[in-house]
């Protein structure tokens, strides 16, 4: 009886997400026709940390139309991201982060190459990109930011960058040696951890929003 009410109950919910995807179809159609159009477009990339953040833009679609199986969309944003980011070199970590960040530029443009290149060719881009970041080089990318004033709407950022970080450097040690995918593993941890009050407890200028980072940086450790 109890399998037989199982049955039952899956083949309801499952019923409810082929309606619920039927309903959201014309909308993923619009937004692969949207970027269908926005690539050949834009000239130059949009490297901030901010909401226009273009490589964490095309990492989000290319995930999400991979798992659509929309190979066309892939295969557009694939082409872009080598032509705006495949000879990047030499990337001068020192200046992160910004004032009101939430996104790395660095690790975001990392992530990025890492879902379009082979294995084969994102190690070398990697290790051109962030020359010495498994041998201890660019330590301020694995320094937990330090926010002020959680209370303030832009400070309050640097909690989504720390979180932004931990998903994106847990992702990342991958493909690095142990000894380096331990010490940045230990870091994304850390940074994880910096923004647990404010997600729960702090001002609603971090909580209306922190979740959907925390989530990403959650995913990403239930990977591992």
């Amino acid at each position: 009886m109890g399998g037989a009410i199982g049955c039952r109950a899956s083949g309801s919910r499952l019923a409810e997400l082929k309606a619920a995807a039927a309903a959201v179809q014309p909308l993923l159609d619009q937004i692969a026709q949207a970027t269908h159009a926005w690539l050949p477009r834009q000239a130059y990339p949009v490297r901030h940390g901010k909401h226009q953040n273009d490589a964490f833009a095309l990492t989000l679609l290319l995930d999400a139309f991979a798992r659509l199986e929309r190979h066309d969309v892939c295969a557009a944003i694939e082409t872009r991201a080598r032509e705006w980011f495949g000879s990047d070199v030499d990337y001068q970590t020192r200046y992160e982060p910004s004032g009101s960040d939430f996104l790395s530029p660095a690790l975001c443009e990392a992530m990025l190459m890492s879902r379009v290149l082979p294995e084969a060719e994102f190690e070398p881009w990697l290790a051109a990109f962030l020359p010495g970041w498994g041998t201890g080089g660019h330590p301020q990318l694995l320094a937990v930011p330090e926010v002020l004033d959680g209370n303030d709407g832009q400070f309050v950022h640097l909690r989504g960058l720390a979180l932004s970080r931990a998903w994106q450097l847990r992702a990342l040690s991958d493909c690095l040696g142990d000894d380096a995918r331990q010490r940045i593993g230990a870091a994304a941890d850390a940074q994880g951890r910096s923004a647990l009050s404010d997600i729960v407890e702090g001002d609603f200028m971090a909580t209306h929003w922190l979740v959907s980072f925390a989530l990403l940086a959650h995913g990403a450790g239930q990977e591992q």
